[in-house]
């Protein structure tokens, strides 16, 4: 077992959370804003909702977009409706993305934009870092057909759903190898120190 599995139940408090995101902001070069009160968030949710994608309010509330290095939450970092297990996770997921689009942010949100099959492949690496996060933190894993389904509300179709579920799976089975497979993990080891 890797040595990071002794995370588990390291946050237990909405503090120790806001501390960790904050420390993994900091370090992907991000900033956390509250998603529901921004300009930028509501626009993409009317659009979202007036499209057919997603409800306006169901979107606004849960769930967290980035754009260029500003990650939107649909929860205030601290106490919330949202476990501080699960802030994390959140948090881990969107800085995957504010990494996968480094300083190139338009190209990479063409290329996610414009095709689901970039899609589906910049979605599994944040899903991986969230199932990781999510199994160090709590000892317990994402089931990865479910997770890998989860992307269908993107407009993923089946095939690529299927392949990142194969992906998520060789995930799973490398984390409960004692694996590791994102570095977001000794951002939040370094942050609980």
């Amino acid at each position: 077992m890797s040595k990071l599995v002794d995370l588990v139940g390291k946050v237990k408090t909405s503090a120790q959370a806001k501390r960790v995101c904050l420390a993994l902001a900091k370090h992907y070069g991000a900033t956390i804003q509250y998603g529901p009160t921004s300009a930028t968030v509501k626009t993409l949710a009317a659009a979202l909702d007036a499209i057919g994608v997603k409800d306006r309010e169901t979107f606004l509330y849960n769930c967290a977009i980035t754009v260029g290095d500003v990650i939107y939450l649909p929860f205030k970092l601290g106490p919330s409706a949202w476990t501080p297990a699960q802030q994390v996770c959140i948090v881990a997921h969107e800085c995957q993305h504010v990494k996968q689009g480094g300083d190139a942010h338009l190209l990479f949100w063409l290329r996610y934009f414009t095709s689901k099959a970039h899609m589906a492949v910049f979605e599994v690496a944040a899903l991986s870092a969230e199932m990781e996060v999510y199994w160090r933190l709590t000892g317990y894993l994402f089931d990865a057909k479910n997770l890998a389904a989860s992307l269908s509300w993107y407009g993923v179709g089946k095939k690529d759903i299927a392949v990142c579920a194969k992906h998520l799976a060789i995930v799973e089975n490398t984390l409960q190898r004692g694996g590791e497979v994102c570095d977001q993990i000794k951002v939040i080891a370094k942050a609980l120190a």
